[in-house]
């Protein structure tokens, strides 16, 4: 559940993608020219060839996991397991990639330099193991942070990819967006126009009004990704305090704003009561609180 203001997305679905073609970063954000290839993992390319790959960088507010189109057809492979097997990894590991199962079973995964913690944290739903698909994430991981100045870059920040369903690598695009930690919003490189996620606030000029809303996709954010984020007591007061007045405006009011009734805040409240007692639970609690 959402601890924004906003109506709630229910739990292990995101949003429709937003996907957008976009005009070149603003200026005071980036590089003023494509910046020497990161030799942080398997790919090294040349500045020309960074600077095409970045043309195939697209904005988003969210991933695909729950909206593929791919679908897996017989013949259906033949399983079988040798004797004494007791290792279940699909393949080596790549370099600094860490893979991690969500709480409804999906595989993702998690760049982070443990030599160098001023590297951001990048996350991808792309299957890793396959080499060619591994090349192609971090060549378009290398060409966004090519863009990004070295002093905008704090450690509040975190970086999601996901590769589009083209065939080809030289066709793949690459959505992303970028995570601050710290406020809570999500960012792009690209002019982003969020209105077609804000079509009950087409009318409002606040720019904190339109942050409040767009909150809702870092929670989103959260609930995807919830491996290694912790749930302090605060976060859980400020949640526990918006549902005791969402089950207040529904039992008082004749026109509630709240999509729950007083009686299932109540029984809401009594599960999200319980983290406190189970600590992170390997992402549980944060995909819970999301």
């Amino acid at each position: 559940m959402s601890t924004s203001s906003t109506t709630p997305v229910p739990t292990g679905y995101g949003p429709k993608t937003n996907h957008q073609d976009s005009p070149s970063p603003p200026q005071n954000l980036v590089q003023a020219s494509p910046a020497a290839p990161s030799t942080q993992g398997s790919t090294t390319t040349s500045l020309t060839a960074v600077h095409k790959i970045y043309e195939r960088v697209k904005p988003t507010e969210a991933i695909k996991r729950y909206d593929r189109t791919t679908i897996l057809k017989p013949p259906y492979i033949d399983l079988h397991l040798d004797p004494i097997t007791t290792s279940f990894a699909d393949g080596e590991e790549p370099q600094d990639w860490t893979p991690l199962v969500h709480p409804d079973g999906a595989l993702y995964w998690v760049y982070n330099r443990q030599e160098d913690q001023r590297v951001m944290p990048v996350y991808t739903d792309a299957y890793l193991y396959d080499k060619e698909i591994l090349g192609e994430v971090e060549k378009f991981r290398d060409a966004i942070f090519g863009q990004v100045k070295a002093d905008h870059m704090p450690v509040e920040w975190e970086l999601v990819l996901d590769l589009g369903d083209e065939k080809e690598p030289n066709e793949c695009v690459c959505y992303y967006y970028f995570v601050n930690r710290a406020n809570r919003t999500l960012f792009w490189l690209h002019q982003f126009d969020p209105t077609p996620l804000l079509s009950g606030l087409r009318r409002v000029k606040s720019k904190r009004r339109i942050q409040q809303a767009m909150e809702k996709f870092y929670w989103i954010h959260w609930q995807m990704f919830p491996h290694h984020r912790e749930v302090p007591d605060k976060l859980l007061r400020e949640l526990v305090g918006i549902m005791v007045h969402a089950g207040l405006d529904d039992t008082t009011s004749r026109q509630s704003t709240s999509i729950y009734t007083g009686e299932e805040m109540l029984k809401l409240i009594s599960y999200v009561e319980r983290i406190k007692f189970i600590g992170a639970a390997d992402g549980y609690s944060a995909c819970a609180v999301a």
